[in-house]
């Protein structure tokens, strides 16, 4: 995946636990993506943002992230 925008263009919201860091559009609000801060190998982009046509032949995968933050698949 590739981001058009620079580390600088959106806004990070740290959570309390300060583990991962939801960033979003300064101009709109929408979250673009999070990341973990320090070590990790999991992020997430949000999907809702792209063209349909670059995600139409992607695999979808149900993810809990409430109560087991696991696939439900």
């Amino acid at each position: 995946m590739t981001f058009l925008c620079g580390e600088d263009d959106t806004v990070a919201y740290v959570q309390g636990d300060r583990t991962l860091a939801m960033h979003h559009c300064p101009t709109c609000g929408c979250t673009t993506h999070w990341r973990p801060i320090g070590e990790g190998n999991r992020m997430a982009i949000n999907a809702r943002l792209m063209e349909p046509g670059a995600i139409a032949g992607l695999r979808i995968r149900r993810f809990d992230g409430a109560d087991k933050f696991d696939y439900l698949d």
